[in-house]
Order: structure tokens, then sequence, then C-alpha cells
């Protein structure tokens, strides 16, 4: 049987160049093929190989198509009576909810700005304009809050040296007065203006010089002075045999403390060079005016302070709360001599006399 139909294959193959031979031999091929499996197969299936048949050869008989007609007809009603005596009643179906819609991708979107030259002019009339205001900042800050101040001389030492930058407080004396023991920056009482010469007097003149104000001599300025604070207003303060005495206002005499000096210093406190004067014998006294103080430099043979200080012939010992800019706070260069500089109590009390004693032995 394999081998008739590979007869038959050959043959279906070989009409497939002859048109004429083409409807023959394909239905031989579908009769011999599916003759064997007929009783196999199902009604449907053997109706579709008839059909097949019937299109190859050409014939359709209209007893044919009335057969096919009552079959199908026959079979769609077994099928629906068969469907519906099977069917149970389905449950309603539940409508699901359907899951929202991802939300949707945020796309940044950039915006590009083409950039304008500024005007030359423009741009130079705004770096003039920073300019200003940061002069006026760092005047302002000068002014009234903290200023850099240049120890010049050796009246301080050894607490400053000569050379060292220290920062001055400026707000402080705007709300407290000051006190004992602390070290400010001042303009004395007598004159001690210099001129000045080099770049900076050149630089003020070239500033000053075209406007139509009267500046008066730019290069001309008042120094500033560094001493500690020995009598406050009310004070009596009384220099004798090298020695400092103060008595403040309803209270006792007490001795200044010197253990802060050094030991060339302690015992010097005088008017002349050997302590030997007449006023350093016999000793001399001041009291305090109000809204002025009695100050001393820690290198006490080195000092110009309110010892010495005269007007006319006329002492004048005391310098204004209207000329102290400030008081020290900080040593900030050089690096190696950085500190922070507070009060002192310069009374002798209990507690420094033993300091003092320490010290000496």
């Amino acid at each position: 049987m394999f081998r008739k139909n590979i007869f038959l294959m050959e043959k279906f193959f070989a009409a497939c160049f002859k048109k004429e031979k083409l409807r023959e031999y394909t239905t031989i091929f579908l009769t011999h093929v599916n003759s064997d499996d007929e009783d196999a197969k199902s009604p449907d299936e053997l109706r579709r190989e008839k059909m097949q048949k019937q299109f190859f050869s050409g014939s359709l008989s209209s007893q044919d198509e009335d057969e096919n007609t009552v079959v199908v007809t026959e079979d769609v009603s077994v099928k629906e009576e068969t469907t519906e005596e099977s069917a149970e009643p389905a449950p309603p179906l539940q409508e699901t909810p359907l899951p929202p819609p991802p939300p949707p991708e945020s796309k940044e979107t950039f915006e590009w700005h083409e950039h304008k030259p500024h005007n030359r002019f423009v741009s130079f009339l705004l770096l003039i304009l920073n300019f200003l205001i940061i002069a006026a900042v760092v005047l302002l800050i000068r002014t009234f809050v903290v200023s850099p101040f240049a120890i010049v001389g050796h009246s301080m030492d050894e607490s400053f040296a000569d050379g060292e930058l220290i920062l001055v407080d400026k707000l402080s004396y705007r709300f407290e007065a000051p006190q004992r023991g602390e070290v400010i920056v001042f303009h004395p009482p007598i004159d001690t203006h210099t001129i000045e010469s080099g770049w900076l007097c050149t630089l003020k003149k070239l500033v000053t010089d075209p406007l139509p104000y009267d500046f008066g001599d730019v290069c001309r300025t008042r120094q500033y002075y560094v001493k500690r604070i020995i009598g406050i207003p009310g004070d009596r303060v009384r220099i004798q045999d090298g020695q400092v005495y103060v008595t403040p206002e309803g209270g006792d005499e007490q001795q200044i403390r010197t253990d802060f000096l050094t030991d060339a210093n302690r015992d010097a406190t005088c008017f002349s060079q050997n302590c030997n004067s007449e006023l350093d014998i016999r000793g001399s006294i001041v009291d305090v005016q109000p809204d002025t103080v009695f100050v001393l430099g820690d290198n006490r043979t080195g000092s110009s302070d309110s010892r010495a200080w005269k007007i006319g012939g006329v002492p004048a010992p005391f310098a204004s709360y209207d000329d102290i800019s400030g008081k020290v706070r900080a040593v900030f260069f050089p690096f190696t001599n950085v500190k922070i500089v507070g009060g002192l109590d310069i009374l002798t009390t209990p507690q420094n006399e033993e300091n003092l004693k320490l010290l000496n032995e």
C-alpha cells in the first residue's frame, strides 16, 4: 500500500506540469488515500473531503448539495440540543476594575536661553558698583565693629611685641565702660600728628584733590597708642618709690600687681630714669576725672604714658573716652604669637598675693 501511495504521489507531481491531467490525478490520489481511513473519520471530515473531490472533479450535483444541507442542518440541530441539555446557567461575570493607568513619565525639559552680552559700559558700571558696596561694608566693619592695628615700638614689652598685628574691638565700649587691666588703643591727649609719605599719601591725594572740598593735609595723621588701664573714673592713683597704688572710689588703697611685668619693670614705675627725682620720692597723686582713664605701658622704663604727658607745661595724665578706639581682643600675627587677650585684675587680692609670692620664689 505504501508503494502504491508513492506511485500515486509521483503521478500527481508529474501531472503538475500537464494541466490537462491535473484534476484527474488529484481525484484519484485523494480517493485512494482516504478510502482506508474513511470509517475512522468524523462526518465533518468526510463531508469536507467529498466537497474537495467534487471541486477537483468539476461536478457538484444538486442531490449532493441537498444531502449536505440536510446533514449540516441535522448536525447543527444535534449540537444545539446537546449544548442546551449539558449547559448549566453560568454564574454572572464579575467585572474586575481595571488597574489605573501608569503615570506618564516625567520628561525634563530644558529651556535654553540665549546669553546676551552686556554692554561694556554697563559691565563697567556694575564692577564699580560692586567695588563700592564691598568698600562700604569693609569701612563700616572697621569703623564700628573690629579693626586691625599694628604694634609699633616696645612700650608694651613683654605683653605685646613690636610688629605684632592685633584685633581691636570697637563695639564693646558703646555698651560698657572701660575697666582696669584692659589694654586699649587710643589717641593720647598730646599732639601726636605725623606726616605720612610714600604710596599711601600719594593715593590719598589722588582721591581727595579733584573733589570740591578742603580735606586739609591728608598725609598728616594722628598716632594711636596702646596702653593698659590702671585707673578709672573716681579712682585715686599714687605713684611712689617705683610702685603704683590705687584707691577705688569708696574703697581702700591697694597696690597694683606686678607679676605680669618683667623683672626690670616690677619696681621701676618712676618719673625719672633712676627713680631718684623729688617727684618719685615724695610721690605723685592724681584723681581720675569722669569719662577718662589713667594708663601705663607694661614696659614701665620705656613707655610714654600718663606719667609724662603735658600740654603747655601742664600735666595731662588722662585719656578721654572719646579718644579710645577700642580694646585689644587678640593677636593674630605672627602666627607663632597668636593669642586671645582679655582683661586683667590688676588690684592686689589675697589670690594675687599668693601668685606674686610663688613668682618671686
